[in-house]
């Protein structure tokens, strides 16, 4: 955590994307966890760490950033 008080838990991501939730994020400030509603599943977008996993908050699936920390491709996890 950012400020290693753990008040960055779960709150809006500070990066610009609407509607996305921050739930941790890494030493070097880059989002690992975060929420989303299927709307507005981040794409092209800075700052999710590679393997950053998203929980779409209106479905419930998960998915995992297989692009890069400056420009995030989340993909559906699939079973």
């Amino acid at each position: 955590m950012a400020n290693g008080s753990g008040t960055n838990l779960f709150v809006p991501y500070t990066n610009g994307d609407t509607n996305v939730t921050t739930c941790l994020i890494d030493a070097n400030g880059d989002a690992v966890l975060v929420s989303a509603p299927s709307a507005n599943v981040p794409s092209a977008k800075t700052g999710y760490a590679v393997g950053c996993m998203l929980i779409n908050s209106t479905s419930g699936s998960p998915f995992v950033n297989v692009g890069t920390k400056t420009s995030c491709t989340f993909l559906a996890i699939v079973s």
